[in-house]
Parts: C-alpha cells; structure tokens; sequence
C-alpha cells in the first residue's frame, strides 16, 4: 500500500516533528510504502485552505496513494463538518484514512 503521511503543527518543533517516527515506524511495521509526505507548519488546523494540504487532496484525486496516514484528526481538520467533507472525499476516492 502506498501511503501519504500528513503532518500539521503550529510552530517549528512542535509535537507532529516528535512523533513522525513513530508515523514512520507504523508504515514499516505494516509494510507499507511512504509515497509522498506532506506538512503544514504555522498553519490553524481551521484553516480550509493550507499548501500541504491542498498538495494532499491533489495526490489523492491523481490516485497517488492507497492510505492517508495523520496522528490525530484535529491535524487535519479541526471543525466536524471540515473533517467531514474530507473523509467523503477519501471515501469516494477509494483512500482509506488512518
């Protein structure tokens, strides 16, 4: 399985650079393939529009991944209906998010 990893922290060495190993490892362990890797630093997770993101979603339209890896939700969307929005795109893509 090919997999995107997504990371959003508010400042530079923030808790998402401590536990990307940990992301890391678990792609491993589950011998999957890091495809592409993406961030977002400074950025509000209320934010719609961030350019890791956004490059996100695009690799997932062009079918660049088969899994969509976060530490926790709130990196990718703090509001529910954002969140919402995002997950039915993945669904409809095919692209399971873990």
């Amino acid at each position: 399985m090919r997999v995107a990893l997504y990371l959003r922290f508010s400042t530079e060495g923030g808790m998402a650079q401590n536990v990307r190993p940990d992301l890391l490892d678990l792609i491993k362990v589950r011998g999957w393939e890091l495809a592409e890797e993406y961030s977002d630093v400074g950025f509000s997770g209320v934010k719609i529009r961030r350019p890791g993101l956004d490059a996100l979603m695009m690799g997932a339209r062009k079918s660049r991944y088969d899994v969509i890896l976060v530490w926790r939700l709130s990196d990718l969307a703090c509001d529910v209906r954002q969140a919402t929005r995002i997950l039915d795109q993945l669904r409809t893509l095919g692209i399971r998010f873990v």
